[in-house]
């Protein structure tokens, strides 16, 4: 979503269409764990940039736990 940072992204496509499934991505750098914001917000499920594409795969393949 333009203009909008990761987490913010998740709150509202969470508020948007709740029954989606997200995945949050960061390179995890600055002072703020932006995985675990997302998390708080609604992300299902985080990783870290860069990864590997079978982890990727792996990621979207599993099943994500309800919240």
């Amino acid at each position: 979503m333009h203009g909008k940072e990761g987490p913010e992204t998740v709150l509202a496509l969470r508020r948007e269409m709740p029954m989606i499934k997200l995945i949050a991505m960061s390179v995890g750098s600055g002072p703020t764990d932006m995985l675990a914001v997302a998390t708080s917000f609604g992300a299902d499920l985080t990783t870290h940039k860069p990864n590997e594409f079978d982890t990727l795969l792996t990621s979207i393949a599993a099943p994500i736990q309800e919240h």
